[in-house]
């Protein structure tokens, strides 16, 4: 039997939520199906990507191993703040059927928000996955056509995919 892989896309919000939800109700207890839950990290604050140098190399080499450092603990701590929503999808699919086996947890690390779903789509290329799920909060006629919604630019970035798009 052929193995369908799904990356879905999951943040704090309650419009991600409503996919993982969508998902669980449609694909829960069946086989033949896999899910990766994908959340993004938001860029490290300035200070962490890159510091002035130093004249001295050996000063140099120990302010850019304190600054892996820190981006190192930064990266732990935000994962830990935002596993929250993770941990709530997991459990979710979990009672709608899918196998622990079934279920993969990954974070992507864009570079800036920009390059968001781009990292997502990255990221559903590695893992085999076909379908990309998205939620996607419904927004006014007027700031719909003033605003990017990622969704949408995910959508339109995402050829070759199968593009689920949550409201």
């Amino acid at each position: 039997m052929a193995i369908t892989k799904l990356l879905v896309v999951v943040d704090n919000s309650l419009a991600s939520m409503r996919a993982v939800a969508y998902v669980a109700q449609i694909l829960g207890g069946r086989r033949g199906f896999r899910v990766c839950l994908a959340h993004t990290l938001p860029s490290p604050p300035a200070g962490m990507m890159e510091f002035g140098g130093a004249e001295d190399p050996q000063k140099e080499e120990w302010l850019e191993a304190r600054l892996r450092v820190s981006r190192h603990l930064w990266v732990s701590a935000t994962k830990k703040k935002l596993s929250g929503s993770l941990d709530l999808a997991y459990a979710n699919l979990r009672r709608a059927g899918f196998a622990r086996g079934e279920i993969e947890v990954h974070f992507c690390y864009p570079s800036d928000r920009r390059n968001v779903p781009k990292e997502i789509l990255t990221l559903a290329r590695e893992r085999g996955c076909h379908t990309v799920v998205v939620g996607r909060r419904s927004l006014s006629w007027l700031r719909a056509h003033l605003q990017t919604n990622p969704a949408d630019e995910l959508v339109r970035l995402g050829k070759g995919f199968t593009n689920w798009v949550v409201e």
